[in-house]
């Protein structure tokens, strides 16, 4: 075992609560990607059935409900608010310590603002590679669906930053890089957790327009928690991304300021272009900032106990998520092709 991950996993054991554990198993990544979006999923469905009913009882039909300002801001807050719940539940009945997630504060100030750099990065390096692939779905039929907020004065600029960025960053980092992530390293690679969180994380977006950003999102998540060893950064990340494609967003909407170019050869040239700037951006960061390797020093299973905690069998919650999960996106997927007919009522 290597001298870093030992040391590490021996104060791991000795800060250990004598009733709570202070690590994560693939079971607990498993378990928690799984009843995570199963919340999800029941909350909503209640919260639809209560306003759908509500609103046809005052005289409405099931359309004006969805339609509804009030719906729309529940419906935005039920998942990350969701995962906030779950990842605290979870923990108090698995008996596990909130220290397993490592939320560490003790990022240094140069490492924060080099998050922030990331994140503009990020955004203004990947969205015209995304905007691409976008624009080749809806010529191909895609019908994008989403749940906007009003963008149009200052005091909905704020509630979008707290509504689709403060609170997306902390409850659904918490779950996948705070469990899952975390989880996922006991048994796999550095890599291949970072890769499968991911993927995970992608399937819960369940949407074909949310595939490849927030899949190289999630890597970005998962290397900074593995350079860092703090999920706080991924948290960081998380945060500023969303942020700021809330403000550019606010930006377009009050000055009718265009980001996008209107040639397309340009167009085109800019997305390719900066989609391998950022990859090799990516990479001088990590080769001359992070220039150790992982301080997150999660072990494989070395000790009898761990073993136990760990077990033999195949993660079936996992397994049994990515099954559910994969139909859920494929539908999405299918639905968002073909065009519904609606039939007015004779």
């Amino acid at each position: 075992m290597d001298e870093k991950k030992q040391i590490q996993f021996n104060q791991d054991m000795i800060q250990m609560n004598p009733t709570k554990k202070n690590f994560y198993t693939h079971r607990d990544a498993g378990n928690v990607f799984l009843w995570s979006f199963i919340a999800c999923y029941a909350i909503a469905f209640l919260i639809t059935i209560i306003a759908v009913g509500v609103i046809t009882g005052m005289g409405g039909t099931a359309e004006t409900a969805t339609e509804n300002l009030a719906f729309r801001v529940i419906s935005t807050i039920i998942t990350p608010l969701t995962f906030v719940g779950v990842f605290f539940i979870y923990n108090k009945f698995s008996k596990i310590s909130l220290n397993a997630a490592k939320v560490k504060f003790n990022l240094k100030w140069h490492t924060v603002l080099l998050i922030i750099a990331i994140s503009l990065v990020c955004v203004f390096g990947l969205q015209y590679a995304i905007t691409g692939i976008d624009r080749g779905l809806s010529a191909l039929g895609y019908k994008f669906s989403s749940i906007n907020l009003p963008l149009d004065n200052v005091g909905w600029y704020f509630a979008n930053i707290i509504i689709l960025a403060l609170l997306p960053a902390i409850g659904e980092e918490l779950i996948y890089r705070g469990i899952i992530f975390n989880g996922l390293r006991r048994n796999v690679s550095d890599k291949a957790a970072v890769l499968i969180s991911a993927a995970l994380f992608t399937l819960m977006h369940g949407g074909l327009e949310q595939f490849v950003y927030p899949f190289i999102l999630g890597i970005f998540f998962g290397w900074l928690v593995l350079r860092t060893g703090s999920t706080l950064s991924s948290i960081i990340l998380h945060f500023c991304n969303n942020a700021l494609v809330i403000t550019l967003s606010f930006i377009e909407n009050m000055t009718g300021f265009d980001f996008m170019p209107k040639q397309n050869w340009l167009f085109w040239t800019l997305a390719v272009l900066l989609f391998i700037v950022v990859f090799v951006i990516m990479f001088l960061i990590d080769k001359f900032y992070f220039k150790k390797k992982s301080k997150l020093n999660i072990e494989k299973a070395t000790t009898i106990e761990q073993k136990q905690a760990e077990g033999k069998c195949p993660n079936i919650s996992l397994i049994l998520g990515i099954i559910v999960m994969g139909l859920i996106f494929i539908a999405n997927t299918v639905t968002s092709f073909i065009e519904i007919p609606i039939t007015p009522a004779s």
